[in-house]
């Protein structure tokens, strides 16, 4: 137990020393895709949230297909101090621990999986949503985000789960038996 303690301290310890500090002027568009954030000072504007001190957002920096992850574009409302991290700079210290911490390189690979599988669903549900409208006729670009999460929910029966929430994307490098971080099956036609 004290030697997976202190591979774990390590491993925090790593991805603390990676985090980079990034400043923004107020009215300042911002964002890329697959990195972390977290909001030090300031207000932000990110999709139609807003984001406060504390605040963290790219959580799917870890996704390898870039079509399953949300939009990094933000505005800064005011100055901006964050602490950023790269998918780049994260996996490969998750490499790094795969012998002396292997429950650790499974925790990040189910998390991406589960991410992935989340957002694909909601990928796919949008295209049939979207479908559906143009074959009635509608336009489907009207359509809300919890429009489409309330009619999604509905076809099923009204039975949501957890899988709403909030989360972030998986990486697509390989773990050495052939799979990869949350890679889609299929690449979807749009």
């Amino acid at each position: 137990i004290g030697h997976q303690r202190s591979t774990a301290s390590a491993f925090i310890l790593e991805v603390a020393e990676q985090m980079q500090h990034a400043v923004h002027a107020q009215s300042e568009i911002f964002g890329e895709r697959q990195e972390l954030y977290i909001l030090n000072c300031g207000l932000v504007s990110h999709g139609c949230r807003l984001r406060r001190l504390g605040s963290v957002w790219g959580i799917d920096f870890v996704l390898s297909d870039t079509s399953l992850i949300e939009s990094a574009q933000c505005f800064a409302l005011t100055y901006v101090e964050l602490t950023t991290l790269t998918r780049d700079r994260f996996l490969p210290i998750v490499e790094k621990y795969r012998n002396s911490c292997p429950e650790l390189r499974s925790r990040v690979r189910r998390f991406c999986c589960w991410l992935a599988f989340q957002r694909a669903i909601m990928k796919e549900a949008r295209r049939r949503q979207r479908k559906a409208s143009q074959a009635e006729g509608g336009d489907y670009r009207g359509v809300t985000r919890s429009q489409s999460k309330v009619s999604f929910a509905v076809a099923h029966d009204g039975m949501e789960s957890p899988m709403w929430q909030s989360a972030a994307e998986g990486p697509t490098e390989s773990w050495g038996d052939g799979t990869q971080w949350g890679a889609p099956a299929e690449q979807d036609d749009e």
